[in-house]
């Protein structure tokens, strides 16, 4: 057996195991998970609710899955939803500013967004961090790694470099 063979096999069989909980969980229900609770409050933001979720909006998405009955909240406002401090403001805050200038928080295409928004941050901060703090800070513990690491670690640092 080659060394690719055996590669191919491992990778199969690898795959294989992942894809089981996938195939036992393709019946279960929808959860109550953060993604849901984040677009809920986002898109309360962008309607002018503020921080608010379980509209009755939410409610019948949820309705093939969960059974809920908020009627014995006492905040609850079916068209504005439930007060929350559960999550933390920022991610949903950013989710409602994708979705305002997306025009529809429905669209899949309108979380296309996110990654082309945080690809450009990720560039500019590389751009910053990289070239004025980090170039010099590396050029200096290089220059001067005799005397701040132990000797085998500098033998390592210069043959990397």
């Amino acid at each position: 057996m080659t060394n690719k063979s055996f590669a191919l096999h491992i990778y199969i069989i690898a795959l294989m195991l992942r894809f089981i909980p996938v195939f036992l969980a393709r019946g279960l229900g929808i959860g109550l998970d953060d993604m849901f609770q984040y677009d809920m409050l986002a898109r309360s933001i962008v309607s002018g609710n503020g921080f608010r979720w379980y509209a009755q909006e939410d409610l019948n998405q949820l309705a093939p899955f969960v059974n809920f009955d908020l009627s014995s909240v006492k905040e609850y406002d079916p068209i504005r939803g439930i007060p929350t401090s559960f999550r933390a403001p920022l991610y949903p805050t950013f989710l409602a500013i994708v979705y305002f200038f997306s025009g529809n928080a429905s669209l899949p295409g309108s979380l296309h967004v996110i990654p082309c928004f945080l690809s450009i941050l990720s560039d500019l901060e590389q751009k910053i961090l990289f070239s004025f703090y980090f170039s010099p800070l590396s050029s200096f513990f290089f220059l001067h790694s005799k005397n701040l690491l132990p000797t085998a670690f500098c033998s390592l640092a210069s043959s990397l470099a």
